[in-house]
């Protein structure tokens, strides 16, 4: 596989015409702001690939949607590719001068801004009712731009620098996604989607395409939506399926055990989980509380979905993040790029039709790049002699103390269901003799103190000759997809150190 192949799969927009031709009254998308059915889709994203032309919009050409409403940015982004241009949700929340540097740093050609969006210094082009009835009457088809038609999203990483990363992908990774879901058990015909990440994340509206590729009805909240009116919206729609982080999934959980009459509704049939571990304990009660069928996926965003692993599994290989799905390549290698024996860990790079396709404008790798056809995720790994992976960390976050280095996700996972402990987090903090410390970083239960719970932490790890600090913290600070800063974490222990 190669970065620059030309994609075999169907593209988003022929899969559109044809769910408008074979399934015209199917469902499509569904929110506050309307239904559509595919046969009413079609000519309204033609209706926005028209009026992105008339406003100076062309094939090719890489633009920025800021909108406070997932269905305008929806509609606009599939206008866009419709267009043959290229879109890229940014976050509404950030002011005039934010914008104009993101849209410098990776390139953009526009930036279309919603009225309801619109900030102080924006100088993009106002996304207004009569911007969309510009198209009505001479809607637009996707111009024959070989150079442009095949690259169609552009996605920014869920990291937690403040800078993220910009991937641009092809239709083949929506394709290629669309198929892993299917082998999930994730979609078929009838299902419903009920988005719950912001729009403009990594996982918001480019996955809602690649739902919308499926066929699958595809229900949007609004950019603020609550846990708990998402529950509402996935009883009163029927959603199917669930994709959740796991932090989302145990606040569903504790929801559950605060009320015996909270449901999701009976025709929820499987839930998979967002991560690289998740703990047998929080799987089970996940099981028992929410629904019997859950599955655990990981992935990066770069490479997208990698392995997958079912609850039965889990209890066999405990701390597995699963084996690796069809059609994907996968290796451990070590700083030279030699294979690393079985159980060994080591740098893992992937070869997928769903990663990305290149990596837009400057920025910081974190080990995340391309070389030589192969993805390398940033992250570490090893493979068991059954081809089942575990994911050690983050290449950035490996801690390396006097001692030798530090996993935090294996010394995390020595915290599994602490009693009174309610969320554990490790990181590696720099000590002024030019190692690091690995610091537990853990908020208590109500009613516990931090002495308590701090020792029945110690007591896990006792056997261990590694020093560790331990620090009680009220909340654990995450980002909107559910992934911890660490920054904000070791600036805490700074602080209360005096360092």
């Amino acid at each position: 596989m190669t970065q620059t192949a030309a994609s075999v799969h169907p593209t988003i927009v022929e899969k559109l015409q044809y769910f408008s031709i074979d399934y015209p009254a199917r469902s499509a998308l569904r929110s506050a702001e309307g239904e559509w059915t595919f046969a009413e889709l079609v000519p309204t994203v033609q209706q926005f690939a028209g009026s992105a032309e008339q406003s100076g919009i062309a094939p090719g050409q890489k633009v920025g949607v800021i909108s406070t409403d997932p269905t305008e940015d929806l509609l606009v982004r599939l206008g866009l590719i419709w267009l043959g241009a290229v879109g890229v949700s940014l976050n509404p929340g950030l002011d005039g001068a934010a914008r104009t540097a993101m849209a410098e740093r990776i390139g953009l050609d526009h930036l279309l801004v919603g009225a309801r969006a619109q900030v102080e210094g924006d100088s993009g082009i106002l996304l207004t009712p009569e911007w969309v009835q510009r198209g009505i009457s001479q809607p637009v088809m996707t111009p024959s731009v070989p150079e442009a038609s095949d690259e169609i999203i552009i996605s920014l990483s869920s990291g937690t620098t403040g800078a993220p990363t910009a991937f641009i992908y092809d239709s083949s990774a929506l394709a290629f996604s669309v198929e892993n879901l299917k082998q999930l058990g994730m979609i078929d015909d009838g299902s419903v989607y009920v988005a719950q990440t912001a729009h403009y994340l990594n996982t918001g509206t480019s996955f809602s395409m690649v739902m919308l590729m499926a066929g699958t009805t595809v229900v949007l909240g609004s950019q603020t939506t609550s846990l708990a009116d998402y529950v509402d919206q996935v009883r009163r729609e029927g959603a199917t399926s669930l994709m959740l982080p796991v932090f989302a999934a145990s606040a569903l959980v504790a929801m559950k055990k605060a009320d015996a009459g909270f449901d999701l509704g009976p025709q929820v049939r499987k839930i998979l989980i967002g991560s690289d571990y998740c703990s047998q304990e929080t799987i089970n009660e996940i099981r028992d509380h929410l629904c019997p069928d859950v599955a655990m996926a990981y992935g990066s965003s770069l490479a997208g979905m990698v392995c997958s692993i079912s609850s039965g599994e889990m209890g066999a290989k405990p701390g597995s993040a699963g084996r690796v799905l069809p059609g994907l390549t996968l290796q451990i290698v070590d700083v030279d790029d030699r294979e690393v024996p079985v159980g060994q860990s080591g740098r893992i790079r992937i070869q997928t039709p769903a990663s990305a396709r290149r990596i837009l404008g400057p920025h910081k790798l974190n080990g995340e790049e391309f070389r030589d056809g192969w993805c390398y995720t940033g992250d570490i790994g090893m493979l068991d002699a059954d081809g089942y992976l575990y994911v050690l960390g983050r290449e950035v976050d490996v801690i390396c103390t006097a001692a030798g280095d530090v996993h935090p996700n294996q010394l995390q996972r020595r915290f599994a269901q602490v009693p009174g402990a309610n969320e554990v987090v490790v990181a590696g903090v720099d000590r002024p003799e030019g190692d690091a410390i690995p610091v537990v970083f853990f908020t208590c239960a109500d009613g516990q103190t931090p002495a308590t719970v701090e020792g029945a932490l110690r007591e896990r790890v006792k056997d261990l000759m590694q020093p560790l600090a331990f620090m009680q913290v009220a909340s654990i600070p995450r980002n909107p997809v559910g992934k911890v800063v660490k920054a904000g974490l070791r600036t805490a222990f700074l602080e209360r150190s005096g360092a």
